[in-house]
């Protein structure tokens, strides 16, 4: 994969289509660098339809109710919470649209928080298009 933005200076831009159909994962979305990333496919939504950069999924630590808004305006395929006790919330806030939901632990004594998500784990339940925090 090679990026457009820094091989040269573009009169006009390049076939955009390799780029729109990618996958989206944000993680933190509910901080400011990940509200600016959603602000950004927003934009490129605006522009290019509403299928442009499909999200994967948001994450988010305890900001439950902006995660709940967040995932029914950009319509990912699954929206995780960090912290285990706002499943519920997420779950209910969810429900009917089709969003897949999740919660995780980690170690975090042995795990630098930087990484936190990136270590995350999920563990599939019984429910169809749910993952439980535990089991």
């Amino acid at each position: 994969m090679k990026p457009i933005a820094a091989t040269r200076i573009f009169d006009e831009l390049p076939p955009m289509d390799d780029v729109l159909g990618r996958a989206v994962t944000v993680l933190g979305s509910t901080g400011s660098i990940g509200v600016n990333t959603l602000d950004v496919i927003a934009h490129v939504r605006k522009i290019h339809g509403p299928n442009a950069m499909p999200i994967a999924a948001l994450t988010a630590g305890d900001n439950v109710k902006v995660l709940i808004s967040q995932a029914l305006a950009m319509k990912p395929k699954l929206a995780v919470i960090g912290n285990e006790q706002l499943f519920g919330e997420l779950k209910a806030g969810l429900a009917g649209s089709g969003i897949a939901v999740a919660a995780f632990r980690t170690h975090a004594r042995t795990v630098p928080s930087s990484a936190m998500w990136e270590t995350a784990i999920l563990r599939p339940s019984v429910e169809k298009n749910e993952l439980s925090p535990f089991g």
